[in-house]
């Protein structure tokens, strides 16, 4: 697992322009990558489940104050998703935490492009909010919320690709050698990465008792959050370099 996380970083650490363009195809690159890697480990493993591991409740940011931003939260969702796990949120007295439900290999993943990709878009907003003046808060919020949701979209994109890719791969495979074993495993292995999902889910089901919390109320500035749009579609989810986040270090992210 530190292979492909330490392959991601290296595509990440690519793109060193500050150009805002540059900044989003990584992500994607880098999703595309670990979901490709997800699909050969699940193709490996097919055989021997008893070698899976184990579902585990840990922590994936945590921060100062009673509340989480929305734009934090809406990261912690699609990053997770992304990569077999799920997310609820709790407080203590002094602070908030997203904790992330899955399996240790799936969840390290998911933290790491948390980190860089909240890194990432709080710089962008910092510096587009410069550019036009400091707007205010509720256009910042905005762009990252905006901003989230292109990267969230993009991300999604990316898993589809790299399974269609796979599909394609095993097809082609199939008609030299005139079989259907190739695209059977493919396929199985596609379907046993999509239900890490629902295991994790679960496994929060039956360990935890979590209550449904209300949808919190956020005023949107349509243009701020149109230009955190445009800005995710150009985050170069490879210019990530910059994070320097270990591969494995399970603690929680502050900020």
């Amino acid at each position: 697992m530190e292979d492909v996380i330490e392959k991601v970083r290296k595509l990440l650490a690519l793109s060193k322009s500050s150009n805002v363009n540059e900044a989003a195809n990584a992500a994607k690159m880098a999703q595309k990558l670990m979901a490709k890697h997800a699909i050969e480990e699940a193709m490996l493993d097919e055989s021997d489940p008893a070698e899976d591991e184990d579902i585990e409740d840990d922590l994936l940011s945590s921060m100062e104050g009673s509340r989480i931003a929305s734009w934090k939260s809406d990261l912690g969702y699609y990053v997770s998703r992304a990569n077999g796990c799920r997310t609820y949120h709790s407080r203590q007295r002094r602070s908030s935490r997203i904790h992330i439900v899955g399996r240790p290999s799936d969840a390290a993943k998911a933290r790491y492009m948390f980190a860089y990709l909240r890194n990432t878009i709080d710089e962008l907003a910092k510096a587009a909010s410069k550019e036009r003046g400091n707007p205010g808060r509720t256009w910042v919020n905005s762009f990252r919320r905006g901003a989230v949701s292109e990267v969230g979209r993009r991300m999604m994109a990316a898993i589809k690709e790299a399974q269609e890719e796979a599909r394609e791969l095993a097809a082609a495979t199939d008609r030299v050698q005139e079989t259907s074993t190739a695209l059977v495993k493919v396929n199985a292995a596609i379907a046993k990465v999509d239900a890490k999902q629902a295991d994790a889910k679960t496994w929060m089901d039956t360990n935890l008792n979590l209550r449904t919390r209300s949808a919190s109320s956020f005023t949107v500035d349509s243009h701020g959050y149109a230009a955190g749009k445009r800005a995710g579609a150009s985050i170069d989810l490879s210019s990530g370099g910059r994070a320097g986040l270990g591969s494995g270090n399970r603690k929680a992210l502050k900020g």
